[in-house]
C-alpha cells in the first residue's frame, strides 16, 4: 500500500498529539472518578459521568496501568522510524514502478519499429539504404531474406 508523505507526516502527528494527549490526561484527570457504560448500539465508553438513564461501573483507577513519558517517547519514536522506513519503501518502489513503465514504452516502441521495417521488406518493394555519402545502396533478395529472417527473430524473441 502506498502512501503520500502528507499522509504519513498527518498520521506522525497525530499519534504523538495522541499519545501526548493521553498522557496529560491521565495526570490531570487521576483524581476524578471514572466510570464505564454501554450504550444502545452496545459501544463501550469511558468517562467521568455517563449520559443520564444509562447503567453506569465506578472503575477503580488503582487497577489502572499508567504510561510513562519515557516509554511514550520511545514508542513515538520507534514508530517515526517505521513510518520513515515506509515512506522511504514507497518511494523506492514508486521509482521503481516509473522505470519499468518507462522500459516497457521503449519495448513498445521498439517492436512496432522492427514491425515496421518487416511489412517494408516483406512488401517485396525496392528497399534501400542511405549511405554516409549520401548514395542510395538499394537491397538484393539475398539481403532482404536475412533482414526479414532477423527481424522475425527479433520480434519472436523480444515482442510478446
Amino acid at each position: 500500500m502506498q502512501h503520500n508523505n502528507t499522509d504519513l507526516k498527518c498520521l506522525q502527528n497525530l499519534i504523538f498529539i495522541g499519545a501526548f494527549s493521553l498522557l496529560l490526561s491521565f495526570s490531570l484527570c487521576s483524581q476524578a472518578e471514572l466510570v464505564k457504560w454501554v450504550d444502545a448500539q452496545g459501544n463501550t465508553h469511558y468517562g467521568d459521568k455517563a449520559p443520564a438513564g444509562v447503567s453506569q461501573k465506578k472503575i477503580d483507577r488503582s487497577t489502572i496501568s499508567t504510561v510513562n513519558s519515557s516509554q511514550a517517547t520511545q514508542s513515538a519514536r520507534s514508530m517515526n522510524e517505521v513510518f520513515s522506513a515506509r515512506r522511504e519503501q514507497a518511494a523506492k518502489d514508486k521509482e521503481q514502478k516509473q522505470k519499468d513503465q518507462e522500459n516497457k514504452q521503449r519495448r513498445y516502441a521498439a517492436c512496432n519499429s522492427m514491425k515496421s521495417r518487416l511489412a517494408m521488406y516483406q512488401q517485396k518493394i525496392r528497399v534501400f539504404q542511405t549511405l554516409p555519402n549520401g548514395e542510395k545502396n538499394y537491397v538484393d533478395d539475398e539481403q532482404r531474406s536475412k533482414t526479414i529472417s532477423q527481424l522475425t527473430e527479433n520480434i519472436n524473441r523480444n515482442c510478446k
